[in-house]
């Protein structure tokens, strides 16, 4: 229970090699996150390795999100190329004014069609850059874990 809390500590590199000077790390209340456990990492390595394997699992959650909301664009968007066809089945039992009618209807809703696309593209879109980052962070990663182990 406190309000705001100063930790200061000096970071162990190993082999008796303490820094120099103090790390000063200032938090209030509202931005401290309770865990379960407190985990050890042996090795700088294992934390970035740790680290990173946290970024790529948020990134994979993003992926996730941004996929569902392209699926409804895509099925929006096929919806309307349906209601499309069958506009034009029907054309060919109307004449006059229900025919123009039916028209500007199928110009209407391929309008909305292509902002569908368009939509589902871009989340397309984001979804490769997510995947550059993730795999950009795995090789990071996979440097890690070879330095880690020819120690």
């Amino acid at each position: 229970d406190f309000s705001e809390m100063r930790i200061q500590m000096k970071v162990d590199y190993g082999n008796n090699n303490l820094s120099t000077e103090a790390g000063k790390f200032y938090v209030n209340n509202d931005t401290v996150e309770c865990v379960n456990s407190i985990v050890t990492y042996h090795t700088m390595e294992d934390y970035y390795v740790a680290k990173l394997s946290r970024y790529i699992d948020n990134y994979n959650k993003q992926i996730e999100e941004i996929t569902a909301k392209m699926m409804v664009e895509v099925e929006n968007e096929d919806n309307c190329y349906k209601q499309i066809n069958d506009l034009n089945l029907q054309k060919n039992y109307i004449a006059g004014d229900e025919l123009n009618n039916i028209n500007t209807q199928i110009n209407e809703i391929n309008k909305k069609a292509i902002e569908y696309g368009k939509l589902a593209y871009k989340y397309n879109q984001e979804i490769e850059e997510i995947q550059k980052k993730i795999k950009d962070y795995e090789n990071i990663m996979k440097l890690y874990q070879s330095t880690d182990n020819h120690d």
